[in-house]
Formats: structure tokens, C-alpha cells, sequence
């Protein structure tokens, strides 16, 4: 549903919608939501894997720990060939040795 929503906001925006994701880390948020916090690194990874096929692509079939799609479209595609730009936040946290 995600890269559905995208494809249609670039369009919208005429080819300069991006869209920013990261693996979240309120876990008041996820709770709210009813979203698992446990494993919420690999579950954004496998995430990864779906959203960025299916917007630059329009299709993509995966199956993980998580998630599994079959034959998963999104038609119509936008206005650009290579579809939305895709976003990822990360936070890098330094290591004392």
C-alpha cells in the first residue's frame, strides 16, 4: 500500500515526490499502532525488500521472516521511469572500545 501511496504522490508532484523511510524507534508508537517492536531492524530491511522493487519497478514478489508477497503490482506507474526517490534514515551511534 505504501508504494501504491507513492507512485500516486509522485504523480501528484509531478515527479518530485521522496519518499523517506527508516525502521522507527518510539516504542510508545509502535504500540499505539499495534506494530511489534521486537526486531524492528530486520523487519525494515525485509521492508526494504518489497517497497523499493515495487516503486522502482512496479513489481516484486519476496519471501522473508516477516513478509511475503506473490506477484505484488503497482499500476499504474508514475511519471518517472525509474519511479520516486526512496529515502533511508538511519542513526549512527559511535562505539567506545
Amino acid at each position: 500500500m505504501l508504494a501504491k501511496i507513492t507512485t500516486a504522490l509522485d504523480e501528484l508532484s509531478q515527479g518530485r515526490f521522496t519518499l523517506g523511510l527508516g525502521a522507527g524507534w518510539n516504542q510508545a508508537e509502535f504500540t499505539a499502532f499495534g506494530f511489534p517492536f521486537d526486531h524492528r531492524v530486520s523487519r525494515f530491511e525485509e521492508a526494504l525488500q518489497i517497497i523499493a522493487p515495487l516503486v522502482r519497478n512496479g513489481h516484486v514478489d519476496f519471501a522473508g521472516d516477516y513478509y511475503q508477497v506473490t506477484d505484488c503490482l503497482d499500476l499504474p506507474r508514475g511519471p518517472r521511469p525509474q519511479g520516486a526517490s526512496l529515502l533511508v534514515a538511519a542513526l549512527l551511534r559511535a562505539c567506545s572500545a
